[in-house]
């Protein structure tokens, strides 16, 4: 009796063992870093997938396409505002837009200061006091535009890299731009006047360079 359940008790754990654990398997996903496994009783079934990895760009490091584990650091951008020549993004475009917009704005000033200016007759038949009078006013569009110009060159100090091309050139300006006229004299105006004409030739040199800087925006990359 003894010999036959233990007879019978071999042939239930074969049975068992043929059977598996006795239940169906409920796999989870293999993973990256896990295979398949059996959430009732942890079976493991083939290899886990592995990463599939990104190569790492400017902005972000290496990363793994399935999982989104990541490895090492971002690049970084060739410049810190404008085109970058690694990957021909548009860095800070809303920095760059600012920039653009201030200059943009100060010579709106710098403009009407040119026509205040150029509406008065520089003769010495004039009246000096009319005269001055305009050229008063053309100082305060001036000074408005100062403001403008120093707001511009406050970013480009955040972005010296990407701005260097020019802002040399926009200190130039805002060094040229007078503080008031010099008098009501006519060799006062004259020397005033003179000064303005520097301080153009110089807004001039700031926009030409400016041109490729501010071509960004206008393509819309």
């Amino acid at each position: 009796m003894k010999r036959l359940l233990s007879l019978n008790l071999m042939v239930f754990m074969v049975l068992l063992m043929l059977s598996g654990c006795g239940h169906t398997h409920e796999f989870e996903d293999a993973t990256c870093t896990e295979p398949k496994i059996c959430k009732v009783c942890g079976e493991i079934d083939g290899k886990a997938l592995g990463h599939d990895w990104q190569e790492a760009n400017c902005e972000n490091p290496k990363t793994c396409k399935r999982c989104g584990e990541t490895e090492g650091e971002a690049l970084g951008h060739s410049i810190d505002i404008g085109l970058c020549n690694k990957c021909g993004k548009i860095v800070n475009k809303n920095s760059l837009k600012a920039i653009s917009d201030f200059i943009m704005e100060a010579d709106s000033y710098i403009t009407s200061a040119t026509n205040e200016m150029k509406s008065a007759d520089l003769s010495s038949s004039v009246d000096m006091v009319d005269m001055y009078n305009k050229y008063i006013t053309a100082q305060e569009y001036l000074t408005k535009g100062k403001v403008y110009f120093k707001s511009a060159s406050t970013l480009c100090d955040i972005y010296p890299n990407g701005t260097k091309s020019f802002s040399k050139k926009l200190e130039n300006v805002i060094a040229k731009i007078p503080s008031n006229v010099y008098g009501s004299s006519y060799d006062d105006l004259i020397n005033y006047m003179n000064d303005c004409a520097d301080m153009l030739r110089s807004c001039q040199d700031l926009y030409d360079e400016m041109s490729s800087f501010t071509s960004f925006i206008a393509k819309g990359e």
